[in-house]
């Protein structure tokens, strides 16, 4: 699980989700474009939820991994949306680490736990 702090505030998001989030928004910087994402993530309670996030150039996001004692907010569509908007802003000569399934298994990608 992942702490995603944006614009003073923070949200408990899955690992895939957080990665899928952080990775577009870098897609979208070096395009100097923006977006509204939606991204689910988990009430200290445990209750799920989402939040709608303006994302660009400007955008200063980061996250921090956390143990929580809630359900991992995972939500599939969500990602994959990530991943197909990434794909479709990454240039020709830097392919989208989305397109290879092995991709996540290798170290680099791999969010450590604490």
């Amino acid at each position: 699980m992942q702490q995603l702090f944006y614009a003073g505030d923070h949200f408990l998001v899955a690992d895939s989700i957080c990665q899928g989030v952080l990775q577009y928004c870098r897609v979208l910087g070096n395009a100097g474009k923006a977006d509204v994402i939606t991204v689910p993530y988990a009430e200290t309670d445990g209750t799920r939820s989402s939040v709608h996030l303006l994302v660009g150039p400007a955008s200063q996001i980061y996250s921090v991994p956390v143990r929580a004692d809630v359900p991992d907010p995972e939500d599939d569509r969500i990602l994959r949306w990530l991943q197909d908007a990434t794909a479709k802003l990454e240039p020709d000569n830097h392919p989208s680490p989305f397109a290879d399934e092995a991709f996540y298994d290798d170290e680099w990608w791999t969010v450590p736990d604490l």
